[in-house]
């Protein structure tokens, strides 16, 4: 099982940079086919955009049953891109170490990347930004919510964004904890 970046593009969710396109691979083995599953960010959501099954040319041929085994693609997707990712440094992260020497600043840079690899805090917070695409894809749940606020506002996030209606439901509240949208009273519309 292999994880591979395709190009050189990144895209940044909240604080974690991935790649804008990767690819989950696991070769077949004992004749068994191989597969390779094609992921890009697309609206700073990760999206499956290809599955390819491949028999071996001297194994036996793609089954039914192969294709029953495959994994969810969101939460490959999800794995896919955590496992890619980044931590991305803010001005002030650069600042603190700006007076280093350039051994030094790479040693803190890879030490944090590390500790992000490796604590399970750290690694949550990264699939979250994976996830629901960071902070601006909830800026841009409340702008819809808001615009369609005497309307239908979970509808339109829903349609706006290709989400789910469970998707939408979450994202909104997501929002509304992170203030982007005031909290709600109920039997009052209010963005």
């Amino acid at each position: 099982m292999t994880f591979e970046r395709v190009g050189a593009d990144v895209s940044r969710l909240g604080n974690t940079v991935v790649p804008e396109r990767a690819v989950y691979a696991v070769q077949g083995d004992s004749g068994s086919p191989s597969l390779r599953v094609e992921f890009e960010i697309r609206g700073g959501t990760p999206v499956c955009v290809g599955v390819h099954v491949e028999a071996d040319q001297v194994g036996r041929g793609v089954l039914s049953g192969d294709l029953t085994t495959l994994p969810s693609l969101s939460r490959l997707a999800v794995e896919v891109f955590v496992e890619l990712s980044s931590v991305a440094w803010s001005d002030a992260d650069e600042a603190a170490i700006d007076g280093l020497s350039v051994a030094d600043q790479i040693r803190a840079k890879v030490a944090t990347q590390f500790a992000a690899k490796t604590n399970r805090a750290a690694r949550k917070a990264v699939a979250a930004d994976v996830r629901t695409g960071g902070d601006a894809e909830l800026q841009e749940v409340a702008r819809v919510y808001a615009e369609n606020v005497h309307e239908k506002p979970l509808q339109a996030v829903q349609t706006m964004l290709d989400l789910s209606p469970n998707q939408a439901s979450r994202r909104i509240a997501k929002a509304r904890d992170k203030g982007y949208l005031p909290r709600t009273t109920p039997g009052k519309r209010n963005a």
